[in-house]
């Protein structure tokens, strides 16, 4: 799953509707490429995984494919590769937890940041992760942290425990 704030190293690991072509796994990773760059020897790569290959290396990016060098002024972001890579149609990681939305690749973390199915801590920080589309229930039902009105409430009473 994609939504987090951390680095992300190595390819996209989605729930891909199609089985994709061989042509967009990288060749280090074996997931579907993530910001693809091409070598001096044509190959492509996963960005971060040419940076993983450069920092075993020594600074030198060698081919994982046919060993070959490739000099830093003759690598590229293969922006049109991506563009094809991010328009492959996905489903929402959730859909374990019944969520039937799919689309394409560049718009999922969008979808993550409104599913329905997408756990979230407790907004009143009782510890438990929650279904999104069940926080409201969690919250009136069961959270050990909710504040209950005092029974006179009606009538004026605006305590809470």
């Amino acid at each position: 799953m994609e939504y987090s704030n951390t680095k992300i190293i190595g390819g996209y690991d989605a729930n891909f509707l199609d089985k994709f072509l061989d042509d967009y796994e990288c060749p280090v990773c074996k997931l579907v490429f993530r910001e693809p760059i091409q070598t001096q020897c044509g190959h492509r790569l996963c960005l971060s995984c040419s940076e993983e290959i450069k920092k075993r290396n020594g600074g030198i990016l060698l081919c994982p494919l046919d060993k070959k060098i490739s000099n830093f002024d003759r690598i590229f972001r293969d922006k049109a590769f991506k563009r094809v890579i991010m328009q492959l149609h996905v489903k929402c990681d959730n859909y374990i937890r019944n969520c039937h939305w799919t689309g394409e690749l560049k718009i999922i973390n969008a979808h993550f940041e409104n599913c329905n199915c997408f756990p979230v801590d407790c907004v009143n920080q009782c510890g438990l992760s929650i279904l999104r589309k069940e926080m409201p229930s969690h919250i009136a039902n069961y959270c050990a942290f909710s504040l209950i009105p005092c029974q006179y409430f009606n009538i004026g009473c605006n305590f809470q425990l």
